[in-house]
């Protein structure tokens, strides 16, 4: 039932909400707003509440049903898209997460740009969903922005630092595709991050491309030893191979890494040959 709210009859019983949730009397406060928002579904305050109450006591089902109608209602409403997205990204919906945040980006930006803490919390928001979903350039742009507010914010420093050198490698890649050293640091660089698309696309490449180099047989066995542990394979599987990888070099225990394998590679393959 959809009614034209009293706007003073409305106004008292949210005081009265949020009085009960001021002293914890959350089951009440849970069913006033349930019959109050049975009744007026529509109303833009009273549906904010309901949403961020619901959110806050980890009801997430709740608030995204009643998100879902607000951000229907009212499109270019910042904090129900703000919320909507945040909700979305703590699923891992990124995709859906940023058409949310990117609308309520937009929305700030009209209201007032200069509103730093909003603009920080999306921009972090938007940032890091493209992140996960290994949109590196965007990424890199949304989180620029927000080191700019506090690159103090959450674990923004850290992202950023993860970041750089992904960059880096496809900086690198324009010049070194063919360069199987090259494939295989960025192969572990792109795994080390847990980002395994592009993790994917790098040991395809290095099949592809038949590497020859030196110990590739050896390169070929720390690899499948990788994905055993990717899918969590048993320990005696792993251990088997690593067994195997340990009697072909007797420099076991040694790290590829993007920086080893680029600027030192001469010195790096004469170690592994001796």
């Amino acid at each position: 039932m959809n009614q034209t709210i009293n706007t003073e009859n409305i106004d008292r019983e949210l005081l009265e909400i949020q009085n009960l949730i001021k002293n914890n009397q959350n089951e009440e406060v849970e069913q006033k707003l349930e019959n109050l928002y049975s009744k007026f579904p529509n109303d833009i305050v009273l549906s904010t509440i309901y949403a961020e109450y619901s959110f806050n006591k980890a009801n997430l089902k709740k608030s995204k049903e009643i998100l879902e109608l607000l951000t229907k209602n009212y499109p270019d409403y910042l904090f129900g898209n703000k919320l909507y997205g945040k909700i979305l990204f703590e699923e891992s919906a990124y995709d859906t997460a940023i058409y949310f945040l990117e609308k309520a980006l937009q929305a700030a930006n009209k209201q007032n740009p200069q509103i730093k803490e909003e603009m920080l919390e999306l921009l972090y928001y938007c940032g890091v969903s493209r992140y996960k979903l290994e949109y590196f350039h965007q990424a890199d742009y949304y989180l620029s922005l927000a080191q700019r507010i506090d690159h103090t914010y959450k674990d923004l420093f850290y992202i950023v630092s993860e970041l750089k050198p992904l960059l880096q490698i496809f900086e690198s890649y324009k010049q070194h595709s063919s360069d199987p050293w090259f494939l295989l640091a960025a192969y572990k660089t792109f795994r080390k991050s847990g980002h395994k698309l592009h993790q994917i696309k790098f040991f395809e490449e290095l099949k592809e491309k038949g590497a020859r180099i030196l110990d590739y047989d050896l390169i070929k066995l720390d690899l499948e030893i990788c994905e055993l542990l990717d899918r969590n394979a048993s320990y005696q599987e792993v251990e088997n191979l690593n067994q195997e990888w340990q009697k072909r070099n007797k420099f076991a225990g040694c790290v590829f890494t993007f920086h080893e394998l680029f600027f030192d590679k001469k010195n790096f393959q004469r170690s592994i040959s001796r």
